[in-house]
């Protein structure tokens, strides 16, 4: 469809060969995107009890529903998730660092959970959340690195600890590998 469009258009000659860029915006009146109304929630669960509580100010009733969640199940994920949200959003940095370390904890198999866990203790802001976080992506890094996000995230992790040349040989890392088309 685009393609028969582009191939109809013209320009006005200048005389001189060059380039020209061409910029296209698509709409459709009938749409096959889900309307705001017909959306799935982004929370469901007691992760969204937690996160709706952040969200109207009330962190007292999100500590207690997070730390509810993670005494009946404390190998969960998301309540350790959402035990961090919590933690965090009362600025106890130090309890959230101990919720998203227990995911490297318990998924440190998983380099996906490594990233995701790093990220959120980066996002503390605190020395100790970014000792962490450093570490978590260095692990993903080793373990799969077929992801090229893994070399980013240590690779940026180090430049922000002002590791440079560190930082460069990770990135470094990951540019030589070969990815599928995709990635």
């Amino acid at each position: 469809c685009v393609s028969r469009v582009v191939s109809h258009l013209t320009f006005p000659t200048t005389g001189t060969a060059g380039t020209a860029r061409v910029d296209i915006g698509f709409s459709s009146a009938s749409s096959t995107a889900p309307s705001a109304a017909s959306a799935q929630p982004a929370y469901t669960g007691r992760f969204a009890t937690v996160m709706s509580s952040l969200k109207a100010g009330k962190k007292d009733d999100a500590v207690r529903e997070a730390e509810s969640w993670y005494a009946a199940a404390p190998a969960d994920v998301m309540a350790l998730v959402a035990l961090g949200e919590a933690k965090e959003a009362t600025g106890d940095k130090v309890a959230a660092a101990r919720a998203y370390g227990s995911v490297l904890e318990l998924f440190s198999f998983r380099a996906d959970s490594r990233r995701f866990a790093g990220e959120r203790l980066e996002r503390l802001g605190t020395p100790f959340g970014f000792a962490l976080a450093a570490d978590a992506f260095r692990g993903a890094a080793e373990q799969r690195p077929d992801h090229p996000a893994s070399h980013r995230l240590l690779a940026f992790s180090l430049l922000r600890d002002g590791k440079y040349k560190e930082a460069f040989e990770a990135m470094e890392q990951g540019a030589k590998h070969t990815y599928p088309d995709g990635r």
